[in-house]
């Protein structure tokens, strides 16, 4: 076998792809190989052109595949190839049912592991050069997955190395990130919307009692009169004889807060308290006229003991 011998490329239309990808890489590698789809140049007559190069070529490089074990062409070039005495190197590319009179010729595999048998195939063609070439440029893991993608339907241009693997598309996380975001934003709208809702909710404001208005209070039983916040004058009033000391002199008093007094029918029964025994009750800013009722046994409730101011 002569060293460098140019190899004829013997296959199916249907595994173009692969047999463009393996002439380059085979060319690359310092191998001689013919490929019509490359070698041809303009102008000259097609068959003719095959012709002389299967009669030249003491090599067959014949890639097996359905397609190709089921071509004529293919077989005729092959039947041709064995008749004349050339070498004839099968190429396994895909499963298929390999033709009886290539069954006992030493094939090279190229169906799980590219990068291994465009090694081996080099070993053959070009010896010198395959010997210190460990892989081909493109990696064993992006030849099957160019393998797969033609499984699948995928072409791959002729003579294009195949594409990197796509990394997993990022819009998936995208989404994902924005529908968080929209429930995070709906649930924060909900809550405070729900709190705001429970904080606006109105009481009944409590009524403010009217001056001098008399209520009993339910835990003791007796009355009492509304006092309103307001200013008045306590001590005796001026010429009165029958004070007793410590109700000098008159003084001004201010009352803030409105409060409950206990009312005068209170007074005589086993019920009631000291005369002055209050309730306070807060009214907020209102501030009217003071009216006290008297302490005394009598039957006025409006009586007063005390000067009202303004």
């Amino acid at each position: 076998m002569a060293q460098g011998a140019r190899a004829f490329f013997s296959y199916s239309r249907d595994d173009s792809d692969f047999a463009l990808k393996l002439a380059g890489d085979l060319k690359a590698g310092g191998a001689s190989v013919w490929l019509d789809q490359v070698d041809i140049t303009p102008g000259d007559q097609w068959d003719r052109a095959v012709e002389d190069a299967l009669t030249n070529c003491p090599r067959l490089l014949v890639i097996l595949s359905p397609a190709s074990v089921s071509s004529r062409n293919v077989m005729d070039e092959v039947s041709f190839a064995l008749e004349k005495g050339k070498t004839v190197i099968p190429v396994l590319y895909r499963d298929c049912a390999v033709p009886f009179r290539l069954r006992r010729v030493q094939h090279v595999d190229f169906r799980q592991d590219y990068g291994r048998g465009l090694q081996d195939l080099l070993k053959t063609l070009a010896p010198e050069q395959g010997a210190g070439q460990s892989r081909p440029a493109i990696s064993e893991k992006a030849e099957q997955e160019r393998l797969t993608r033609e499984k699948a339907g995928a072409e791959v241009p002729p003579g294009k190395p195949p594409a990197p693997p796509k990394s997993p598309s990022k819009m998936k996380y995208v989404v994902i990130a924005v529908i968080a975001l929209i429930l995070i934003v709906a649930g924060v709208l909900y809550f405070s919307q729900r709190g705001r809702k429970r904080g606006s909710i109105s009481l009944p404001a409590k009524p403010v009692p009217s001056q001098g208005e008399v209520r009993v209070n339910p835990e003791d039983g007796l009355k009492y009169v509304w006092i309103q916040p307001g200013r008045f004058m306590m001590g005796c009033s001026p010429g009165d004889s029958g004070c007793d000391g410590d109700e000098k002199p008159a003084h001004q008093v201010t009352i803030t807060k409105g409060f409950w007094m206990g009312h005068p029918s209170n007074h005589g029964t086993h019920l009631t308290p000291p005369p002055l025994t209050v309730f306070l009750e807060p009214v907020g800013c209102h501030v009217g006229k003071a009216v006290f009722p008297e302490v005394s046994p009598v039957n006025d409730a409006k009586s007063s003991i005390v000067q009202c101011l303004a």
